[in-house]
């Protein structure tokens, strides 16, 4: 005789239809499209993946309804990526295309195992379900180890929204967020499923499932509230930190404008906001200085000098700031394939152009460090040859070729080494683990991220940035200082709190005073066993879980 739930499992089975697995997958699509568009629509994460799990709960009849699923879910998952992201196409159309289409691949795979797991196998219903949330993990993973590259729709991420509700991620980064999102969503699914194809009466069952889900759902909240009222703003240092919100247009203007026009628009601006009184560390974003800037010879550029005689003409007074640095080399062996060599056509040299961060003082060195996670194609084009067919199809923005640059981990500090920060420059904010990395190698007590925005030409795109450098905050217990073009800057407390923010188009600037935490928080200290080991547990069970004995006896 079957039991009541082997009844539920048997109607299931037979419920599976063109048009409803096309719905339910429509509804996942349009949760997580939702899920990313705006602060407000956030939590309709913590349901986009009920109908993945519904149909992890029954049997196509035949091959077709497999094929359909799949189909199906291909479809939902590119629909999410390619709106979610939809701020790359003004960039270039084939690369948003393509970004969507290869994203979508990564994506779809926890997905087909589980599918196949479940209807191929004939695995146990619960295992295919774990081993879909496991291998999503292990996908976040390889994108913020950057293997896959663009993690910018981590689910962890989109929790950056309500830095109230992640104060946790201190202790397990924005990786928790995810597993708290996907655990959320099982456990809906089975109180929704109980709620509705069972009887709702309080029995052993029901109130076990209503314990699970309240815990799941109440208790990261609950310690997110508790750890976040034992942080502090940090220690309150000396400098005021003026972080400079620029507006030059990136497609008309920044990059056909000369340098020294640039620079004089930034000078103008920042000389407004600045008490010659007082101390001051300023921030310009990324690219700020578009030009004519040597490796070999930093502080005798143009410049830098202007710089260091009209800004920061007295000790009191340092800047970092975004940079394209050249460094000129000779001539490379043609036939040797190098696509990140540039040729100066006026001048006739070769030359390497860095993407970088400059730390200028008016009596000291200029120090430069160099962008260690550049957009693939966008910024540098791959060194091996066999990607070279898709140079022609994926243009850098604006010409901007970067080179990587080999080098240890530069500090930028103050008062004798009591301020140190490492600035993270643009795309590398979306890695959990890079960021934790700086902040450890350096010993940075205060987080300085420079950024240009202006690419993107979207607010969904700054809320998305501003996002990740709340989680980056939290992670680390770090104040975090970050300066746009036209995009979103920010000042963010070591609680994730946004304290000042300016946005779009036109010059603004923000001023507040510097603190610095030299506590490292358990994520930062750990960040690398946390990441290490769910990768290693999750490729495991999923290894394992296609060879266990047991099976669906409800089938």
């Amino acid at each position: 005789m079957k039991t009541s739930s082997q009844h539920t499992y048997t109607h299931l089975s037979n419920v599976l239809t063109p048009f409803k697995t096309f719905l339910f997958l429509f509804i996942h699509s349009l949760f997580l499209i939702l899920g990313w568009h705006t602060q407000f629509t956030v939590f309709l994460l913590f349901f986009a993946f009920v109908p993945v799990f519904y149909f992890l709960d029954f049997s196509p009849k035949c091959y077709n309804e497999k094929v359909k699923l799949c189909i199906f879910s291909f479809l939902a998952v590119f629909l999410w990526i390619y709106s979610s992201i939809y701020w790359i196409k003004p960039i270039h159309p084939i690369s948003h295309f393509i970004i969507s289409l290869l994203s979508t691949i990564e994506f779809l795979i926890p997905y087909i195992l589980a599918y196949s797991l479940r209807f191929s196998t004939r695995k146990f219903f619960g295992v295919s379900k774990l081993v879909f949330i496991f291998v999503w993990l292990v996908i976040e993973l390889l994108h913020d180890f950057n293997v896959l590259g663009f993690p910018y729709l981590n689910l962890g991420h989109a929790l950056g929204a309500y830095p109230n509700l992640i104060q946790w991620y201190s202790y397990t980064g924005s990786i928790g967020g995810t597993i708290w999102i996907l655990l959320v969503n099982l456990s809906l699914y089975h109180f929704l499923r109980r709620l509705v194809l069972i009887k709702p009466v309080l029995n052993q069952g029901s109130i076990w499932n209503w314990i699970v889900t309240i815990s799941f759902i109440g208790f990261p909240v609950f310690f997110s509230f508790y750890s976040g009222r034992n942080n502090q703003k940090g220690v309150e240092t000396s400098f005021n930190i003026i972080c400079v919100h620029t507006s030059a247009d990136v497609y008309d203007y920044k990059y056909e404008v000369e340098p020294e026009v640039l620079l004089e628009e930034y000078l103008t601006y920042t000389l407004n906001y600045i008490d010659l009184t007082q101390q001051n560390l300023i921030v310009w974003p990324e690219n700020a200085l578009t030009g004519d800037i040597f490796l070999s010879e930093l502080d005798s550029s143009p410049a830098i000098k202007k710089i260091k005689q009209e800004l920061c003409n007295r000790p009191n007074n340092i800047l970092i700031t975004g940079a394209m640095v050249d460094e000129k080399i000779d001539s490379p062996n043609p036939k040797v394939y190098h696509p990140n060599v540039l040729y100066n056509n006026d001048e006739k040299y070769y030359f390497k152009r860095y993407n970088s961060a400059l730390f200028i003082r008016s009596n000291a060195p200029t120090l430069m460090q160099t962008k260690k996670r550049m957009v693939p194609f966008g910024e540098k084009i791959p060194a091996q040859k066999i990607f070279s067919p898709l140079v022609s199809l994926l243009p850098n923005l604006a010409n901007l070729n970067f080179s990587s640059k080999e080098e240890v981990y530069p500090v930028f500090s103050i008062l004798s080494n009591r301020i140190r920060t490492s600035p993270v420059i643009c795309y590398g904010s979306a890695f959990s683990d890079h960021v934790a990395d700086e902040v450890l190698k350096t010993k940075s007590n205060v987080i300085v991220v420079i950024m240009n925005e202006g690419w993107m030409k979207s607010e969904k795109a700054y809320n998305h940035f501003n996002w990740f450098s709340i989680c980056r905050a939290i992670e680390n217990r770090r104040q975090l200082v970050k300066s746009s073009n036209e995009g979103k800057s920010a000042l963010i407390n070591l609680n994730g709190i946004v304290e000042e923010s300016v946005t779009g188009v036109g010059a603004k600037v923000i001023k507040s005073k510097l603190y610095i935490n030299d506590n490292y928080s358990f994520f930062t200290l750990h960040h690398s066993v946390i990441h290490y080991g769910i990768l290693i547990v999750g490729l495991v069970f999923v290894f394992i879980s296609f060879f266990i004995p047991f099976s669906d006896k409800n089938r």
